[in-house]
């Protein structure tokens, strides 16, 4: 009867003459099988099994995270995954297609584009991102993961420098592009209050307690 002697076994069979062990788990054990002779005597034999890691199957104990960047020179997004297992290996995709740089646990992407790429390289587009990861036992995919990417702010056209007379209706304005603006209005850099959050505000009644610079 074979006897394993530390408790990772999950099922021992012998089956035309030959041993099978299932559920072990990685490390090294020592497993006796002992037997009677026509006499009825024991006849006992020890060996050592050792169960590689990298044979189990790859499990994924950190995920990609979604993140969102601006189309900036020098941004970059970066994306990674914790797995367990040995002789692992890795490739990240973009919306399902392989990406030809990843191929480590960390994917970093430069050079940010708000279109998509036709070379899936490691320009920085957005989409979907996903990490299949792999050894000689099988594999496991991540969950994906988005990149979104803003459009920087570039304003157009500024405020203009007005003199008015006590009285007049004053009205300033400016013009930018981006993704997502928010306006914020400010005299000597300090918060209108009331707040003035679009992209032109107006004093009805300008006074000389109003003078002052105003930006945004």
């Amino acid at each position: 009867m074979p006897r394993d002697q530390s408790p990772n076994v999950a099922s021992v069979v012998v089956e035309n003459n030959q041993l099978k062990l299932t559920g072990l788990a990685a490390g090294t054990r020592s497993v006796t099988v002992t037997a009677t002779d026509l006499d009825n005597k024991p006849i006992s034999q020890t060996f050592s099994i050792t169960v590689i890691d990298g044979y189990q199957a790859p499990r994924i104990i950190k995920q990609p995270v979604s993140q969102t960047i601006t189309a900036t020179t020098n941004t970059t997004a970066t994306f990674s995954v914790e797995a367990l297992g040995s002789g692992l290996s890795y490739q990240w995709r973009r919306n399902e297609i392989p990406i030809t740089t990843g191929t480590s646990a960390t994917l970093t992407l430069t050079n940010p584009t708000s279109g998509l790429t036709t070379v899936y390289s490691s320009a920085a587009t957005p989409g979907s991102y996903d990490v299949i990861i792999s050894n000689s036992n099988s594999s496991q995919t991540s969950a994906k993961a988005t990149l979104t990417i803003r459009s920087p702010i570039t304003i157009t056209k500024q405020p203009i420098t007005q003199s008015v007379l006590p009285g007049a209706r004053v009205t300033l304005s400016v013009t930018a592009t981006g993704t997502g603006l928010s306006y914020r209005w400010r005299r000597n850099e300090i918060d209108l209050v009331p707040a003035q959050t679009g992209s032109s505000m107006s004093i009805p009644n300008f006074q000389a307690s109003n003078e002052g610079a105003y930006d945004v």
